[in-house]
């Protein structure tokens, strides 16, 4: 029942060692490098076949306390400003949720282990319902991850959370409280209903910052969740044990023999109103909700009002045909890197090492027509009104042109920029010459050619088409 969804591995195994060995050799300095030593130690630890089942457990458990203050330091790093370079963006989005992945992985292993062989492993079975929330618990925020990043979550996050809440129940522990981490008391039932909540709210209009407060939010008010196995009043939501996805609104009805679990704020929606009145009247936060160590009340203020909106049922359905109000879009400066960045796309390639000038933006608000950000201002910034652009939208690899067509300057070093978008897409395409004819052939057969980007989606009337070259070429 239990399986691992695979994923791509190296072909060479990982060399286990212990977690202390591991732990000792960490820098403390540069978390990114540390993160990653933590992950293939995980990946070691689930690929060894060596260990009992109590000591795979021992190993992750260390393992993971030492990962979860690096991963909170990447997610600082990343919320820190809606402009990073391509190449440390998606170093850390990757490295934060390839850990994750294999954080997942390894508490899998253990319950793998467990279900091959109950009987043999009654000693682990104290840990068991702490293995299950953990493994729901990285689930989790792969599923935050995903969302920070403005992308659809993999769909085999929906089977695995129903996979290990079947798991749970069909062992009869999905209530037991447990220590899930210093200070904090759990269920899996607590911590299922957690990542249902997050996939529910209506977190897509959220700038990155917000989204993680709410999260955070999410996860400190989850004792107060209603998760049942019928309607209730409050209930907003429903979701299908037996034919996994995104929580459904409960204004459609499931059908039958699906294991329908419906799922509400409860009592949390009143705590956050209550929450809402009294940073309105003093203007102060609680000291619960200082997730950060400078934090922004207006953030905190911006995510509870969401909530509050969103577990009272006033906010707007989601129609796949909406389009999304913030997103991540990855920004390439001039006709020479857009070049770049197209043969990048038709050669299949997400290395970003290569493409020093990319960006990360998060994008404020679209249309059709363009796109508007606010950003911040860099040394010898070249965001200027009349830059040529290339933007990759929400689809990986599938590219437009654009060109800057305001900037404005904000306090606080920030600028807003208004991108209007040329043509219906940006096709890498070779131009040759003869004495003779034109000819425009696709890049694929186009190596020796002038490269040039097609911009027309379709041929204009008298079978035009729009392309944008190099000044002077022909």
């Amino acid at each position: 029942m239990l399986n691992w969804f695979g994923r791509r591995k190296p072909d060479a195994k990982p060399v286990f060692r212990r977690a202390h060995e591991v732990i000792a050799r960490l820098t403390g300095r540069d978390y990114a490098q540390d993160l990653a030593a933590v992950t293939t130690a995980l990946e070691a630890v689930a690929g060894s076949n060596a260990l009992l089942l109590e000591e795979r457990f021992s190993e992750i458990h260390k393992l993971d306390g030492a990962g979860q203050p690096c991963l909170f330091e990447m997610i600082k790093e990343y919320l820190a400003t809606a402009r990073h370079k391509k190449a440390r963006e998606s170093e850390l989005w990757g490295g934060a949720y390839g850990y994750l992945v294999e954080l997942y992985n390894a508490y899998l292993s253990c319950l793998q282990r467990y279900e091959a062989d109950p009987q043999g492993s009654t000693r682990f079975r104290t840990e068991l319902p702490i293995a299950v929330a953990r493994a729901l618990r990285a689930l989790r925020l792969q599923l935050k991850w995903a969302l920070l990043r403005y992308t659809t979550p993999e769909p085999r996050l929906w089977t695995e959370m129903a996979a290990l809440y079947t798991f749970a129940m069909s062992n009869h522990l999905a209530d037991e409280q447990v220590p899930f981490y210093p200070g904090r008391q759990i269920t899996v039932k607590e911590e299922f209903a957690k990542a249902l909540m997050i996939a529910a709210s209506s977190n897509d209009s959220l700038r990155p910052a917000e989204l993680d407060l709410a999260t955070r939010l999410v996860d400190h008010y989850s004792p107060f969740f209603v998760l049942s196995d019928e309607p209730f009043e409050g209930c907003l939501h429903w979701f299908a044990i037996e034919h996994p996805g995104r929580p459904v609104r409960a204004t459609k009805a499931p059908r039958d023999n699906i294991g329908a679990k419906y799922v509400g704020s409860g009592e949390a929606l009143a705590k956050v109103e209550a929450v809402l009145a009294e940073m309105s009247y003093t203007g102060d936060m609680p000291q619960e909700l200082q997730f950060y160590e400078k934090q922004d009340s207006q953030l905190l203020t911006a995510a509870l009002k969401h909530l509050a909106l969103d577990w009272a049922g006033k906010t707007q359905a989601r129609k796949d045909e909406r389009k999304k109000i913030t997103l991540r879009v990855t920004v390439v400066p001039g006709l020479t890197e857009i070049i770049r960045a197209l043969d990048f796309a038709v050669n299949d390639s997400l290395d970003f090492t290569d493409q020093p000038e990319a960006e990360s933006w998060i994008v404020e608000d679209s249309s059709e027509g363009g796109y508007g950000a606010v950003i911040p201002s860099v040394a010898g910034d070249w965001v200027e009104v009349g830059s040529l652009v290339g933007i990759e939208g929400a689809s990986i690899r599938e590219w437009r042109m654009g060109v800057i067509r305001r900037v404005n300057r904000l306090d606080g070093d920030q600028q807003r920029v208004g991108v209007q978008l040329l043509g219906a897409e940006a096709v890498l395409v070779g131009l040759s010459q003869n004495d003779t004819r034109s000819g425009v052939k696709a890049a694929a057969d186009a190596s020796a050619d002038e490269p040039a980007v097609l911009i027309s989606g379709k041929p204009k009337r008298r079978g035009e088409v729009e392309v944008l070259v190099r000044s002077g070429m022909f």
